[in-house]
This record gives C-alpha cells, sequence and structure tokens, in this order.
C-alpha cells in the first residue's frame, strides 16, 4: 500500500506544478488525493481529487482563471492511456457564462476508438444555456422511446 504524504512539486523551472496529496511511484511523486494543479503560468488548472496525475471530480480552469467545468471526469481502467473527458457537471464558456449542465457523451473516433470530446456534439442528458439566452433540452434518444 502506498503511503500518501503532502507537498508541493515543481517545473524545472521552479513554477509550482502541483500542491496536495501524493504517493511515490518508480518515476518519483505522483499527485493522488485532494491537490491543486497549476499551469506553467501559475494559474489554476484543476482543484480537486486525482488519481495517479488524471483528476477524478472537481474542477477545471480555463488559462485565463474563469471556471471551465466542475464534476466528475471519466473513471479510467488503470491501463488506459488517453485524455480525461467530462462524465457529468457543469461546463462553462471561457467568460465564465454556463454552457451545459447534465452528462457528456463520449465519441468514438479513430481506429482505437480513443474517445473524442466534441462541444456541443458531446452533450447528452442536460439543459445546454445558448449565448443568446435560450435554453436546449438534450434527452437521449432512447429515453424518448419509454415516454408514452
Amino acid at each position: 500500500m502506498a503511503v500518501i504524504m503532502r507537498g508541493k512539486l515543481f517545473y524545472e523551472t521552479g513554477q509550482l506544478k502541483y500542491e496536495g496529496e501524493y504517493k511515490m511511484g518508480a518515476s518519483g511523486a505522483i499527485p493522488n488525493g485532494r491537490g491543486i494543479s497549476y499551469y506553467p503560468d501559475g494559474q489554476r488548472h484543476f482543484d480537486g481529487i486525482f488519481n495517479d496525475w488524471s483528476i477524478d471530480i472537481g474542477v477545471e480552469y480555463y488559462p485565463n482563471g474563469q471556471i471551465k467545468f466542475e464534476g466528475i471526469f471519466n473513471k479510467r481502467p488503470r491501463a488506459y492511456i488517453g485524455p480525461r473527458y467530462y462524465a457529468s457537471g457543469v461546463l462553462y464558456r471561457d467568460d465564465g457564462s454556463k454552457w451545459f449542465i447534465g452528462t457528456f457523451n463520449v465519441l468514438k473516433r479513430g481506429p482505437i476508438e480513443s474517445p473524442v470530446v466534441k462541444f456541443p456534439d458531446c452533450f447528452y442528458d442536460g439543459i445546454e444555456y445558448t449565448e443568446n439566452g435560450q435554453l436546449i433540452f438534450h434527452v437521449p434518444s432512447d429515453f424518448i422511446n419509454y415516454v408514452y
């Protein structure tokens, strides 16, 4: 069982990269537990619960400091190598306005079926807020078949 420690990790430039709980792995310290990661310029990137450098639940920020997403990220299998994507939560535009609240559908593309997240195509079950204030309700197509 890995021992969880608390501390700071830095980029090679000396800039803070991560602050919070981590464990030691073969390649050094690995964020694991509650923490905050930072962009190389010092702005927050993720704030939440990490699992081997990947965030499971929390907040993602745009480089401008605005909140990008609050919620749950995909649960990846141990052997999974690929991008993190949103499972459910609130997505914001870079100006801070709400864009979507709900669950996300990941598109599978390419020869290895790697996940692709494309907005608004991946909005699955929830409410989309258009830039002019209209609401678009996204309902799974299989749900419609069960409504009488």
